[in-house]
């Protein structure tokens, strides 16, 4: 997927493709939480839009069986969906980050997905799925495609026509389900908010809050009006927390996944997560537990990401991480650059913006081992890496924010070329240089 923008935030212009690693690097307060949330804004768009095709559905309803010609549909109407996909979130965006609708109003968007791959797969791609209906879930129609066919026929299993209401729900289906065969992108997403430290700790104190704002409303008292305040990104985050019991019951059923919030929980929070009563638990090595307010940084941190890949995260889903460095020692920041690289060969795609020449540089490291050369698997041994860590340039995409405008970095043999670190490292290393000659020089030292 390739988004274009113009004057959003601070940011004059850019354009980026998501891949299966994106990355974003820049000085602060130049725009990379503004792209997040247009990811974000887009990503729930795509799931979530809804279009009229304007299909007829009689033949189904009187004869029993209806053939749609979906390629046909595809061709008339990719390119239009994507203008109104784009224009939603245009109109829209301000929502994701609760600001007056005017702060967007010389947004210029262009959302692009590969027509020819997508026609592809479509054509490719066979199914047979049931459509129930009620509480019962009565099957009410059947849709097939075999592989290699441009049509989708849908089959009517009741005796009975639908009656107005069921017949508009049904429309309104097989609408979503055509959209989805068109747009193909209707996967999760989950982010990290940088206010995730506290929002962990203070979770519980925030919804009493909101309780005490609905009882008192009607005196006027606006004790909450920060909590109504928050991003959408923020908001989200914060209902997953008030779901804590609930959705802890389920698990992410992937060995892969499952075993990178295990490595997580053993080499950086050194310990696990319990959810007792909708209040997060940390549980040491020892067993001994402790309320998540009573524990270090790197472990209130790091909570999100663990629970989202032990009970929320799926495969082809989106984690977007603002400043995954947040609170990590930078021995634990090269560590969580190595399991964000495992987290995107395990299929999910990941979206960092980060400050941290660590994480970059260990990145670079996971690159450059995808080349072939002497001595590669005793450095592998040597320290510690294995074939998980290592990064394709194929599946990376690194972009600097700089001068109000958005730019892509070059990525060759030797990794990602990151001159916004390597500049101020070089400028700090001249002063040490400088002041240590200067003492040495006056005869101090």
């Amino acid at each position: 997927m390739k988004i274009k923008f113009k004057n959003l935030g601070p940011l004059k212009s850019g354009e980026f493709e998501l891949k299966d690693f994106t990355l974003f690097c820049g000085k602060n307060n130049t725009g990379k939480t503004y792209v997040n949330y247009l990811i974000y804004a887009v990503l729930e768009t795509l799931k979530e839009f809804k279009i009229d095709f304007n299909l007829n559905i009689n033949t189904l309803l009187k004869e029993g069986t209806q053939t749609i010609d979906i390629i046909k549909i595809f061709d008339d109407n990719f390119d239009i969906v994507l203008k109104e996909i784009s224009k939603n979130v245009k109109e829209n965006l301000y929502i994701f980050f609760n600001c007056k609708k005017e702060f967007f109003k010389d947004l210029e968007l262009e959302i692009e997905l590969n027509k020819k791959e997508k026609r592809e797969e479509l054509f490719e791609e066979e199914f047979s799925r049931l459509v129930t209906r009620g509480l019962g879930k009565i099957t009410v129609a059947n849709v097939v495609k075999e592989k290699n066919d441009k049509n989708i026929t849908f089959v009517y299993l009741e005796n009975k026509l639908f009656e107005e209401p069921i017949k508009k729900i049904f429309l309104e289906y097989v609408n979503k389900f055509i959209y989805t065969l068109l747009i193909r992108e209707n996967k999760n997403k989950y982010m990290l908010p940088t206010e995730r430290n506290g929002l962990n700790i203070f979770y519980n104190e925030l919804l009493k809050r909101r309780s005490d704002f609905v009882e008192d409303i009607n005196t006027g008292m606006e004790s909450i009006s920060e909590v109504s305040s928050y991003s959408k990104p923020v908001k989200d985050y914060l209902q997953i927390l008030t779901q804590l019991d609930v959705l802890n019951k389920t698990d992410t059923n992937d060995e892969n996944i499952m075993e990178i919030a295990e490595e997580m929980e053993k080499e950086i929070i050194k310990g696990k997560y319990k959810i007792d009563k909708n209040k997060i638990i940390y549980q040491t090595e020892n067993e001994k537990e402790l309320d998540l307010y009573l524990a270090s940084s790197t472990v209130k941190t790091i909570f999100g990401i663990i629970f989202y890949l032990r009970h929320l995260i799926r495969k082809g889903d989106y984690l977007i991480i603002d400043e995954p460095e947040l609170n990590l020692h930078p021995e634990n920041q090269i560590k969580i650059a190595r399991l964000l690289t495992r987290m995107a060969k395990s299929g999910i795609r990941i979206i960092i913006s980060t400050h941290s020449d660590y994480i970059s540089k260990e990145l670079n490291n996971l690159l450059m081992l995808n080349n072939k050369f002497k001595g590669k698997e005793e450095i592998i041994e040597r320290y510690g890496y294995n074939e998980q860590d290592i990064l394709s340039s194929a599946k990376v995409g690194a972009y600097l924010f700089a001068d109000r405008v958005m730019q892509k970095m070059e990525i060759t043999d030797e990794g990602i070329i990151t001159r916004t670190f390597d500049e101020v490292i070089e400028s700090l290393n001249e002063r040490n240089d400088e002041i240590y000659y200067a003492i040495k020089e006056s005869g101090d030292v």
